[in-house]
């Protein structure tokens, strides 16, 4: 990445210590963290529907896989899941591509063997990107405290973290 010209970055985290993670990782760069679905939902679907442009574009878009469900369109019954960890992740990384985004990451430190929707990740392909159209996509699960599945050397403290930063090297390659 080239460090003189800041890339603009959205990051959708739920989590307080990999939202921090991405503050320093990311630090230097046009930084936006939404911390849950409703707010990403918000920051995308403004740009799509609403067609305005002072909604931001960015120019890498970095989602955690599982996130809390919120009460966003839903109704009738649908309450019942709301804080419930879901993988709605790779709904925003479609809204993000939707809405222009070139450069889009799914991220997850859910353990696959512990839930499927990790385990779809690791069967869609691993830690390989793809394109869609002119846009490049980059899914990964990674787990914590087992070394950076991206190939960075790490301290003990670091492989705690998300690697966001690596995952922007990958996009920009």
């Amino acid at each position: 990445m080239n460090a003189t010209q800041p890339l603009k970055i959205l990051v959708v985290e739920d989590s307080e210590f990999h939202q921090e993670a991405a503050r320093q990782q990311l630090a230097g760069h046009d930084l936006t963290i939404a911390k849950d679905y409703a707010e990403a939902h918000k920051l995308l679907r403004g740009r799509i529907y609403a067609e305005n442009p002072s909604f931001p574009q960015w120019g890498i878009v970095l989602v955690d896989l599982m996130l809390p469900a919120s009460m966003c369109g839903v109704h009738g019954g649908g309450e019942s899941f709301e804080g419930e960890q879901m993988p709605l992740g790779t709904i925003l990384a479609f809204m993000a591509l939707r809405n222009g985004t070139k450069k889009v990451a799914v991220i997850t430190d859910t353990n696959h063997h512990h839930h499927p929707a990790s385990a779809a990740l690791d069967n869609f392909g691993g830690r390989k990107s793809f394109t869609v159209g002119d846009a490049k996509v980059f899914i990964t699960s990674y787990l914590r405290g087992q070394g950076n599945t991206l190939g960075e050397k790490l301290t003990k403290e670091q492989e705690q973290e998300k690697p966001w930063l690596a995952a922007c090297r990958l996009l920009m390659e």
